[in-house]
């Protein structure tokens, strides 16, 4: 589960930086 969870939070991570 700690995959799926650093997955979401790592592709979150990534939006954040490109919208910026």
């Amino acid at each position: 589960m700690h995959e799926v969870l650093y997955s979401m939070i790592s592709s979150v991570a990534i939006d954040l930086e490109c919208g910026t």
